[in-house]
């Protein structure tokens, strides 16, 4: 073979290793996103329109008002989530996650850091160095404890608002019947507890209204005793009055009968003395004669 088709060869033979390892290049970087997106560290900026309707209706509830100046997407083990992020009254920034279908999943807001924790303080301290500079944000998460019995264990699951298992507690050797018993025991001393705080409640407000009922019936016997003393009064002072009536009729008509009387006495001595005169009268004239 000649040293030019030896270069030919040579030359495709560069050529094929320069496409195989672009290709493969290419290849892993796809694998890279692959994994990187099952791994749920992708996150990407969108537009408001592009937030699914009940996801952006909570992120506007939690925001009262406030502009949410920035959206967006992010993929954490194979789920898709929306974020919203703005700024509170007092200045602080705050990022809001939700489910497609709008429950929400955790929320951030950004802490000075002289307002932590003591032992948060303290614990930052020991892990980053004394001189540094240190950042802070206040994350809430939003976990669900399921729990159930199975097998004859008591399981306690805890679980993120999309459905991932992020810790599952497992207590052996506890009967259902055994812990069915004891929550039955509690259901009822409850029960009791609250029957006998109602009794109690029930016997208070009783005696409440009997008291003002008392007080009431108090209040009327005393406007009866009242309204009855006025009429007493009324009907004694009608009676004095008649009574000094009655009186004073007596005492004129005593006083006319005295007056009477003294008339008709005054008038029989006049008339014994008009006789007596009369009489001596008669004698005079018999001396005379």
């Amino acid at each position: 073979m000649k040293f030019g088709h030896w270069k030919l060869v040579a030359v495709m033979v560069l050529v094929g290793v320069v496409l195989c390892t672009a290709a493969y290049a290419k290849k892993s970087k796809r694998s890279s996103k692959a994994q990187a997106a099952k791994a749920g560290e992708v996150e990407r900026k969108v537009k408001e329109a592009q937030v699914p309707k009940a996801a952006l209706k909570t992120l506007k509830k939690m925001a009262r008002g406030a502009d949410i100046a920035e959206f967006a997407e992010e993929i954490e083990n194979g789920h898709t989530f929306y974020e919203g992020s703005w700024k509170t009254r007092s200045g602080a920034n705050r990022d809001v996650l939700v489910t497609k279908a709008g429950a929400l999943v955790e929320i951030e807001e950004q802490m000075d850091i002289k307002k932590v924790p003591a032992a948060v303080l303290k614990a930052a301290r020991k892990a980053a160095g004394k001189d540094a500079e240190l950042g802070c944000e206040k994350k809430t998460m939003i976990l669900y404890e399921v729990k159930f019995r199975k097998e004859g264990s008591l399981h306690e699951l805890l679980l993120t608002p999309d459905g991932r298992r992020v810790e599952e507690e497992v207590e052996k050797g506890k009967s259902d019947n055994g812990d069915d018993d004891k929550d039955k025991k509690k259901d009822e001393d409850k029960g009791e507890k609250k029957l006998q705080a109602k009794k109690h409640n029930d016997d208070d407000n009783d005696s409440q209204k009997m008291k003002a009922k008392g007080n009431k019936k108090g209040d009327d016997n005393g406007d009866d005793d009242d309204k009855d003393k006025k009429k007493d009064e009324d009907k004694g002072e009608k009676k004095l009055q008649a009574k000094k009536h009655n009186d004073d009729d007596n005492d004129s008509q005593k006083m006319e009968a005295k007056g009477k009387k003294k008339g008709d006495d005054k008038g029989e001595d006049n008339g014994d003395d008009e006789e007596e005169d009369d009489e001596d009268d008669d004698d005079d004239d018999d001396k005379d004669n």
